[in-house]
């Protein structure tokens, strides 16, 4: 096998010059924990697969060897079936993503790692907590993106567990340290008892480091990416290895198709976000409710996309005069939406969002008749 490894190296070399730091990252992550794939012959075909495709790109070459060593490397981890911890995938030489329901951001420098997001409750940070233990990796940092529950809910249970430290901005970081705030932004006043769950309230965290939406968070060398839209002040993370963590920005195609209504406050400024990412240049980009991928337009156009139908949809709900609730119950029956009443003040908000949006495009004016707040289109 060891002969084997030194014939891919070789040829490596031989194909791109000078790329002897990408032989030996690969050496040494084949001979790390996975040498038992090299005699699956599909895997090595997935390996030459992929580097043909690296080689067809043209000089970018560490990049490509970083995707090819990494590839194995998440393959060879992939083996270890039912040891009861968390899978990681990495994406760089310091950079790794926990997939989920919340894809959790992972970044390992010498003085330990720090966490980009912890997932929704406290079952999810025990289980990160138990996958560093075992990897004997001390956590330093919990960088929050925004302070949606899903995203911060595990801060609480890691800090306790690890002493680690919280960064936030300052905006999300009054959310954070009061989550009761995120269901009353959502309600507008003190929520009711079935608006108080884990999905819209984490439990609360203190917030040790207020940071900058822009620019370097600590010494680990993350950098924060402002990304306006989604929430308060929600940033994306990029770490040293070019892997940007996204956070809800975007979301999935099959989110999209199977809820129509993704949440927002800021619809302009979402869009102006979605511009930005289609520009952006990146290693990975990690999204926090879609698959991790190296191209991220396709994704970015399909969310504009699905933010302008629901804009349009409420546009034309405007017809007639019409209150919040009629043009989501309009909504509602065009998408064939079921909600729960969690579902329902989300799209609410929504809803609100698109209708702010108009109004400041002057598509749309408020009026209120007998009581009651409707919106008319303009023109």
């Amino acid at each position: 096998m060891i002969q084997i490894g030194h014939q891919v190296v070789e040829s490596i070399g031989r194909i791109i010059p000078g790329s002897a730091f990408g032989g030996f990252q690969f050496m040494r992550c084949l001979f790390h924990d996975t040498s038992p794939l090299l005699q699956d012959k599909e895997f090595l075909k997935l390996v030459r697969t992929k580097y043909e495709k690296i080689i067809a790109h043209g000089p970018d070459c560490a990049r490509g060897i970083a995707n090819i060593f990494c590839l194995i490397h998440n393959n060879g981890r992939n083996q270890k079936k039912g040891d009861g911890l968390v899978e990681t995938v990495k994406l760089g030489i310091a950079t790794e993503y926990i997939p989920g329901r919340v894809n959790v951001g992972l970044y390992v420098s010498d003085n330990g790692a720090r966490l980009i997001d912890s997932g929704l409750d406290d079952e999810a940070g025990r289980k990160i907590a138990r996958m560093l233990e075992e990897r004997k990796i001390p956590l330093q940092r919990i960088v929050t993106t925004h302070s949606n529950a899903d995203h911060c809910g595990g801060n609480a249970f890691l800090r306790k567990r690890t002493g680690c430290s919280v960064a936030a901005t300052k905006l999300e970081s009054v959310v954070i340290e009061n989550p009761f705030l995120e269901p009353l932004v959502l309600w507008s006043a003190f929520p009711f008892g079935e608006l108080e769950n884990k999905f819209l309230q984490a439990k609360p965290s203190e917030v040790d480091l207020i940071i900058e939406n822009s620019g370097i968070v600590d010494e680990s060398g993350l950098e924060a990416v402002p990304l306006p839209g989604h929430f308060l002040d929600m940033i994306g993370v990029r770490t040293p290895d070019d892997v940007l963590f996204v956070a809800d920005s975007v979301f999935s195609e099959e989110l999209i198709e199977k809820y129509a209504v993704m949440f927002v406050l800021d619809v302009g400024a979402a869009l102006e976000t979605l511009d930005r990412l289609i520009r952006a240049e990146a290693a990975w980009f990690v999204p926090s409710h879609a698959p991790a991928s190296e191209n991220i337009v396709p994704l970015a156009e399909a969310n504009r996309k699905g933010l302008l139908r629901v804009s349009e949809a409420v546009l034309e709900s405007c017809g007639e005069p019409a209150s919040r609730e009629k043009i989501l119950q309009g909504i509602a029956g065009r998408f064939s939406l079921s909600m729960s009443v969690s579902e329902y003040v989300l799209n609410s908000a929504a809803v609100g969002a698109h209708l702010s949006w108009l109004r400041k495009r002057g598509q749309v004016a408020p009026v209120v008749e007998k009581g009651v707040l409707l919106w008319r289109k303009t023109r």
